[in-house]
């Protein structure tokens, strides 16, 4: 799509795409239905809304000067791959859910774990859980994982 569209358009499609998501996902799990012409109004509020944030943290960035960059994800050294886990908790059900994404040195997505569970009572428990799974099924010994 990047190289036959426009950047505006790729930037649309992408948000309407998680649009669609969450329209599903309250469909499911709420029981929540919305007309599928509020997908269109809601991406393009949404996207509009992104860029004028992003507009914003620009003019503040520039008045940040001196202050600790907030640190972005770096590729492990070959021949290494890199775990990054994380989970979200739902206190009202006691559940959690957690995903794992490995990564090679060029970046390069390995393999990707998601999990669900019920008993959970904090985000701590939550998050703990969702390392546990990564190193039950990437043992950091067997695929020269670093977490």
């Amino acid at each position: 799509m990047r190289l036959k569209l426009s950047k505006e358009i790729v930037e649309l499609v992408s948000v309407m795409l998680y649009q669609i998501w969450v329209r599903r996902n309250a469909f499911i799990f709420q029981n929540q239905f919305s007309k599928l012409e509020s997908i269109g109004i809601r991406a393009r509020a949404d996207l509009s809304q992104f860029k004028e944030n992003n507009k914003d943290r620009s003019k503040c960035a520039a008045g940040t000067q001196g202050r600790t960059p907030i640190p972005r994800w770096e590729p492990p050294a070959w021949p290494y791959l890199k775990a990054n886990f994380d989970a979200d908790f739902d206190k009202e059900k006691g559940s959690m859910g957690g995903g794992v994404v490995i990564r090679d040195s060029d970046g390069s997505v390995q393999a990707v774990l998601t999990t669900y569970k019920d008993q959970i009572s904090s985000a701590l428990q939550a998050k703990s859980t969702s390392l546990l799974r990564a190193m039950e099924y990437f043992p950091p010994q067997s695929y020269g994982i670093v977490f």
